[in-house]
């Protein structure tokens, strides 16, 4: 790999872990944040959820921004808008400033994934992409898990708003960094450029079916991570089993690191055996067992720990996702497909965080808090929504082999 792709792919990946612990931060800082505003269960859901509307949002424009403008100047610009966008949690005393600072940071982070998908091509190649973005996604996703316990430390040790101080200021040694060490360039591939417009190639993205019912079908199966992961993981270990603070806040990241582990191994499983829609459908399988036994059942600590690790090891099943759907496009489109792709599985985990908790306001206790119970009620929605994904993955198996295309 040359030097120049390798100082790009390092940068991406670099952000791509930073973005996570700004994204999973709620999850630590429920508790304080929502005593500090007044806001009830269902606002700290709207507000963890807007992180996916500014990041769906902006997938377009800045794949666009990204193409036209190239990543030197693009990945710099976001990086500080995250930084931005950490401010009015500690220097507002308005709720409103924190949603439009919720909603920037989804903006702004979206630029992320879209560099990833981008440099990782460049440097690796579409024959070895499943591998290689499996392994910059488990180094990405490290940023979640550092997000967790060892983030709930430094709050201990100092305060919630101290340690987004810091956060702030890392966000702008990261884009000083990015902008130093990224070469000048718009592109470095050799991939062929579409003659239409975005318009009309958007267009061709968005009219295909099968792109866009597969990413639904991501976008259903990405509860687990998105909506239970994110946000909600900590309070309902500390409900539904009484752990103490330390452990709440690990469990989560052990999902991440599940996360972490299983990327590389099924993007690699996945290169080698072409096995697609049977991979999503034992993925899937194997995610509602786990969270199902986490939810309703009393388990013990051996077990807890094993399902929370499992759950997250087949949360990597958006590689096999995003590997697929650019099967479906031209290869001139292939960035485009990408970019569309993420943005719709990334939408549902705004109907997730609102799904959640929407039912827990509405199973909550008469004193008005959240309880095992009504995070139980909010979190069965993750359930449903796995149900409903490997259902449809397995009529688009069918029907796909009925057709007589590969339908593994």
């Amino acid at each position: 790999m040359r030097v120049f792709g390798l100082s790009m792919w390092l940068s991406a990946t670099i952000f791509l872990a930073y973005q996570y612990v700004l994204r999973v931060l709620p999850n630590l800082i429920v508790g304080p944040l929502s005593a500090n505003f007044g806001i009830s269960s269902q606002e700290m859901g709207y507000f963890s959820s807007l992180y996916y509307i500014g990041y769906t949002g902006m997938h377009i424009p800045i794949g666009i921004l990204l193409d036209r403008i190239g990543v030197r100047k693009v990945m710099p610009i976001c990086i500080a808008l995250t930084s931005v966008a950490l401010v009015p949690l500690i220097y507002s005393n308005s709720w409103h400033y924190a949603v439009a600072g919720r909603l920037l940071l989804g903006m702004a982070s979206s630029a992320a994934v879209l560099s990833v998908f981008r440099v990782t091509r460049i440097c690796f190649g579409e024959k070895h992409f499943s591998t290689a973005i499996g392994i910059t996604v488990t180094i990405g996703i490290l940023g979640a898990v550092y997000g967790g316990r060892p983030v709930d430390i430094l709050v201990e040790q100092f305060s919630w708003k101290s340690v987004i101080n810091i956060f702030i200021i890392a966000g702008f040694v990261i884009a000083l960094l990015s902008y130093i060490f990224i070469p000048s360039t718009k592109r470095t591939d050799n991939v062929p450029q579409s003659n239409r417009s975005i318009a009309d190639d958007l267009r061709v993205v968005c009219l295909n079916p099968r792109i866009i019912l597969l990413s639904s079908i991501c976008g259903l199966m990405v509860g687990l991570l998105e909506g239970f992961a994110d946000a909600w993981g900590t309070l309902f270990f500390e409900q539904a089993y009484g752990l103490d603070r330390g452990t709440t806040t690990m469990l989560p990241s052990i999902i991440f690191f599940g996360m972490c582990v299983g990327s590389p191994i099924i993007g690699y499983f996945i290169e080698k055996t072409r096995c697609y829609y049977t991979g999503i459908v034992f993925s899937g399988i194997a995610m509602l067992c786990c969270f199902s036994a986490i939810l309703y059942l009393e388990l013990n600590t051996f077990m807890l720990y094993f399902c929370v690790f499992t759950s997250g090891f087949f949360c990597a099943f958006q590689v096999i996702v995003i590997s697929k759907v650019r099967d479906f496009a031209r290869k001139e489109l292939l960035d485009m497909t990408s970019t569309v792709s993420n943005m719709v599985i990334m939408i549902y985990g705004f109907v997730f965080h609102n799904i959640i908790g929407g039912l827990m306001d509405m199973f909550k206790d008469s004193d008005g808090l959240a309880s095992a119970y009504s995070l139980r009620c909010g979190l069965s929605s993750i359930n449903i929504a796995l149900v409903l994904g490997i259902a449809i993955t397995l009529l688009m198996m069918f029907y796909e082999k009925k057709k007589g295309r590969s339908a593994l």
